[in-house]
């Protein structure tokens, strides 16, 4: 039966209201008007105006699993990525929230940066338990609402920017003034990024990190990612009874120094091997090595985004079939390594098994890099 007019007026005043209700919500949770990003990062970060955010539609469940109940495919990416690992056994095996709430704040800048993740905020009289601390996201580092949420408003790149921008990166991957080893920031990958040929040709940490907006933020714990940032060759020839081999290493696809930062090394070895045997002929290091103190710089091997080293080595000619190896090994965390071991030794910890399994993480994290296996049966 056709519908009465009365019962057509109601429909359509319930979908206009639905609609207005609609746009209110994306309108506050999305503004549309920018931000600077020195606004955005200004820390202590506000994610909610209050315990109920907004009030139209409250944010009570701000976790990355419920951001994932949307949007799983960005969810599943940040639970591999160590964003999603940043509170780390290592991190909080040397932390007390309340005897060093101040210990905690340094850290908390970067690897946990929203004011509700911090349990004791910094006042004017000192430190004293946050209102606003939600347990749930504590865990969970640099979370979704640590990037995308602000006084109960979410932002994202259809709305602004600068998510597209290297310097939103920067408010974490660069450290101020201040934080200098050997007249060197210890933290200046933005800084790298910005001194490279890749502004120019609008290449962006994203372009790398985030590619086609996946939230995976692969680095030089993935085997592939630092793989693809090299372009390795290798030669031999001879000369008077000397064989001369080289290794090429250049930095081809890093958009900052490789690697970047002071915690990785890598470590390059060369082989000569004969049906006697194989033995072991050079050693070459790439990274930069410091005490753990982070006083004193042993040596920074760093390449430069677009630099080439040459690495080489002689050896007499055997008088038989021989083979040149190259083995390249990436040790992701050689400086947390040698700091665990120490924390350990020396009991300055809060934790020993959160310590004791960050130990065990750090003696995994290594892989092969790359092999080269050179084949001479008469190079004379």
């Amino acid at each position: 039966k056709p519908l009465r007019k009365k019962t057509l007026m109601k429909r359509g005043t319930r979908l206009l209201l639905r609609a207005a209700a609609v746009w209110l919500f994306l309108t506050a949770a999305a503004p549309l008007n920018s931000f600077a990003i020195d606004d955005h990062w200004k820390r202590p970060i506000e994610a909610l105006k209050d315990k109920e955010a907004l009030h139209i539609t409250p944010l009570k469940d701000v976790t990355a699993k419920k951001c994932g109940s949307c949007h799983s495919d960005k969810h599943s990416d940040w639970s591999t990525s160590l964003h999603g690992a940043a509170i780390s056994p290592g991190l909080t095996g040397q932390l007390d929230h309340k005897q060093e709430p101040s210990v905690t704040e340094a850290c908390y800048f970067c690897h946990a940066p929203l004011n509700e993740q911090s349990q004791y905020i910094s006042t004017v009289d000192g430190y004293e338990k946050n209102p606003k601390y939600i347990r749930s996201i504590e865990g969970e580092g640099v979370t979704c609402a640590a990037c995308h949420l602000r006084n109960g408003s979410v932002y994202g790149p259809s709305t602004n920017s600068v998510f597209k921008d290297s310097a939103f990166c920067g408010a974490c991957h660069q450290l101020p003034d201040g934080y200098v080893l050997n007249g060197k920031l210890l933290v200046n990958t933005y800084n790298e990024w910005k001194e490279s040929p890749y502004p120019e040709k609008n290449i962006s940490c994203q372009s790398c990190h985030m590619p086609d907006k996946r939230h995976l933020f692969r680095g030089i714990h993935d085997k592939e990612m630092t793989r693809s940032a090299l372009n390795i060759t290798s030669a031999l020839s001879s000369t008077s009874g000397i064989a001369t081999s080289s290794l090429t290493i250049e930095n081809t696809g890093a958009g900052h120094y490789f690697p970047t930062y002071i915690t990785p090394l890598i470590v390059i070895e060369a082989y000569v091997e004969t049906t006697e045997g194989k033995e072991k002929i050079k050693i070459w290091q790439v990274g930069r090595i410091a005490n753990l103190a982070l006083t004193e710089e042993a040596m920074d091997t760093r390449l430069k985004p677009m630099e080439k080293r040459e690495l080489t080595f002689e050896t007499k000619l055997p008088n038989k079939p021989f083979k040149i190896i190259f083995e390249a090994w990436v040790y992701p965390d050689e400086f947390y390594n040698r700091f665990y071991r120490s924390l350990l030794k020396s009991g300055s910890y809060k934790n020993r098994a959160l310590i004791e399994k960050a130990l065990h993480d750090t003696e995994n994290s290594p892989y092969m890099l790359f092999k080269e296996v050179i084949t001479v049966n008469n190079i004379l």
